[in-house]
């Protein structure tokens, strides 16, 4: 009796579920209907995101600000090795002898000393020398370029380059230098690699960018607020900062120029960009002769090797 019951309801359970006729479509209004609402979601969201980049500072054809832009690499093992293979720099004194009264002959003397360094570095750091200020490799598309004056000129023409978007990676694009997290390759086509590239004495150099938020601290020898050792392109632009592209030992002293503050206050192209038209020469949209004397805030320091 307990079987049959259990046979029967089997049964009916199983007409139950089959009870869609053959050739009868299931509902998909529903589902269809969730879909597009995730669908729908997304694009609002990417919407929003791009809409807040773009909004942010600098803001595309409103904004135009200055940075500072240095680079600084140590003196390589090879141009050590090379330097110590020429012939010793001299500083060569002639003295003549007037003839004496007796004898009627000139006698002339010539005294050589060798040169010698008077460059004193702390305990750690490696010799280095500053490169040749950055140039524009091509006409400026974007709004952020150069004059070969050692700063970023900074006023986007298009959302592509403005707010988060603008970063470090289009001012080496448009300048033509090339930076991997392991590799800094110069427009001159000299290049530095970790691993690879030895600094004076054989020590490993790495790839780094320092980044002072402000230029007037800076100027003054301060720390840098914060260090990168990887994700260079994705290194947010802004006003008054200072920036120094560094191959040298890990944990070498990075310091910026003295006249960083100067340059930014000194340049005369300072009025925000009031049309998107790109100039043909890759010159700023707009210019005048006034001159900005605004000191940028101070704020605290920190340091950090992290992506920004």
């Amino acid at each position: 009796m307990g079987k049959a019951s259990s046979a029967k309801k089997v049964a009916r359970a199983a007409r139950a579920g089959g009870s869609r006729r053959a050739g009868q479509r299931r509902q998909l209004g529903f589902p269809i209907a969730v879909g597009l609402v995730l669908v729908l979601g997304v694009l609002i969201v990417f919407v929003a995101r791009d809409r807040r980049n773009a909004d942010a500072f600098p803001q595309a054809n409103k904004d135009h600000v200055h940075s500072s832009i240095d680079i600084y690499t140590c003196v390589t093992q090879d141009e050590a090795n090379a330097a110590a293979s020429t012939t010793t720099a001299s500083t060569t004194t002639t003295t003549t002898t007037p003839p004496s009264t007796s004898s009627g002959e000139t006698t002339t003397t010539s005294t050589t000393t060798p040169s010698t360094s008077t460059t004193v570095l702390k305990a750690g750091d490696a010799a280095g020398e500053y490169q040749p200020a950055p140039t524009d490799a091509q006409a400026d598309e974007l709004g952020i370029h150069t004059h070969g004056d050692g700063l970023m000129h900074i006023h986007p023409f298009k959302d592509s380059s403005a707010g988060r978007n603008a970063t470090l990676g289009v001012f080496l694009d448009q300048v033509g230098i090339s930076m991997t997290d392991t590799e800094l390759k110069l427009a001159t086509g000299k290049a530095f690699t970790e691993g690879t590239t030895k600094c004076e004495g054989g020590k490993d150099g790495i790839v780094q960018v320092a980044k002072w938020d402000h230029a007037n601290e800076a100027a003054t020898g301060a720390d840098p607020n914060q260090i990168f050792t990887s994700g260079f392109d994705k290194i947010r632009l802004g006003e008054n900062q200072s920036l120094v592209i560094a191959f040298l030992p890990q944990g070498s002293a990075i310091k910026a120029k003295s006249d960083v503050e100067n340059r930014i206050k000194t340049v005369t192209d300072v009025n925000p960009t009031t049309s998107s038209t790109v100039p043909a020469s890759g010159a700023p949209a707009s210019s005048d002769q006034s001159t900005s004397t605004s000191s940028p805030p101070p704020s605290s320091s920190s340091t950090s090797s992290s992506s920004p």
